[in-house]
């Protein structure tokens, strides 16, 4: 029954990952500007953790050096980290949403009129409770770019 349970959330986690804009900030499409190319990575794991413990570790969008990408440079009065909340939502039991996207791959120029190597960067992290402490854990990143940018 567990591995069934298991599957059930992964095969939903995987629906509810469609959509038809990778960002609500640009309103970039998951289609790619001409002259990049998409693409993407996605990574599963269950963790013997409840929804709830792993919701309070993953879901701060502000303290993200758990992740190892703390920002090296920040903007504005707030602090802002360089990356764009586009969604965040948390249920009851600790299941939660978190979608961002890095504001200086939005397809565009430099300033010395170059094009930036970028199409977009985003990235979507979910965690869903399955039971007591089992929970299921999502990691989706995607990307449009010019050429050879990190070896994705």
């Amino acid at each position: 029954m567990k591995a069934v349970t298991i599957l059930l959330s992964i095969c939903l986690a995987v629906r509810a990952m469609a959509t038809d804009m990778c960002s609500t900030y640009s309103r970039t499409p998951c289609i790619c500007p001409a002259g990049t190319e998409y693409a993407q990575s996605a990574s599963w794991a269950v963790v013997g953790a409840n929804a709830k413990d792993v919701e309070e570790l993953m879901n701060d969008y502000f303290e993200c050096g758990w992740r190892g990408s703390v920002p090296y440079e920040t903007l504005g009065p707030n602090n802002h980290p360089g990356k764009s909340l586009t969604d965040q939502r948390v249920q009851s039991d600790g299941s939660f949403i978190q979608k961002f996207e890095y504001l200086s791959t939005i397809p565009g120029s430099n300033k010395n009129g170059t094009q930036t190597p970028w199409g977009g960067y985003w990235i979507t992290i979910t965690a869903d409770h399955i039971f007591g402490n089992e929970t299921l854990i999502r990691w989706s990143t995607y990307l449009c770019s010019r050429g050879y940018v990190n070896g994705m």
